[in-house]
């Protein structure tokens, strides 16, 4: 796990200059992790930034800090996409946490027909970029993914889905989605996981004959929603890296 690092939104991350932290990890740093002037930390921003940084001091709302180094990383060299039909939050939140730890540079979320879960209050999507961030910082990526909220499979068109593109297809004879990625593992790759019913048929000949996307089976044995997710993604992220 990395040192202690703390996310500045956005920010451009400049040597001597000097940012605050506020709420949450302000929280993190002052009542959590029991900071103190002079502990050094690190600073992220989503955006390929990492600064060495040191307390300056801790005040009842917000502590200061002044950045000591800055690395700037490139950004992916791929784009992995994991759009995922709505399954239970508990279910969802593990899903992100582990497809942000494997690589995922984009999270697409939908409504799917048979999902229990149709949309999010203003806390849950609060709590799924907290979800997000935590699993940033936990796992040592620079790179937030991009979380889209979509409509319904039924509402996409082609010119928005990548040319490799696929989706969990229980059908006896649908190929294996590992020999697809032996085969042509290219970027940008699309893949799509239906909540815990599955898709619909409506959605699984929309996906096939309106946006061309190949069904593959991911195992011989029939997974649940979260484990189809993270091992669609695990075989993918280890073709595309």
């Amino acid at each position: 796990m990395p040192a202690e690092r703390f996310y500045i939104q956005g920010s451009t991350l400049i040597i001597d200059e000097i940012f605050s932290l506020e709420k949450e990890e302000f929280h993190h740093l002052a009542h959590v992790m029991r900071g103190k002037v002079g502990d050094k930390v690190e600073l992220i921003n989503g955006l390929g930034s990492l600064a060495q940084a040191v307390v300056l001091s801790i005040e009842k709302h917000k502590a200061f800090l002044k950045i000591e180094s800055v690395f700037q990383e490139k950004p992916p060299s791929y784009q992995l996409i994991l759009a995922q039909a709505l399954p239970r939050l508990p279910k969802l939140e593990f899903i992100i946490e582990k497809s942000v730890e494997l690589g995922v540079t984009d999270l697409w979320l939908f409504p799917g027909i048979l999902s229990e879960k149709k949309d999010f209050s203003e806390n849950q999507i609060e709590r799924i970029h907290h979800i997000t961030l935590s699993a940033l910082k936990q796992c040592g990526r620079l790179f937030i993914p991009n979380i889209i909220f979509k409509p319904s499979l039924l509402n996409w068109n082609s010119e928005e889905v990548p040319a490799n593109s696929f989706f969990g297809d229980t059908e006896p004879n649908a190929p294996h989605f590992l020999n697809k990625l032996l085969s042509k593992a290219s970027s940008p790759l699309l893949i799509v996981i239906g909540p815990e019913k599955g898709f619909h048929e409506k959605e699984a000949l929309y996906m096939k004959d309106h946006l061309h996307m190949k069904g593959v089976k991911l195992h011989h044995n029939i997974l649940r929603a979260e484990t189809a997710a993270i091992h669609s993604v695990s075989l993918a992220s280890s073709f595309l890296f």
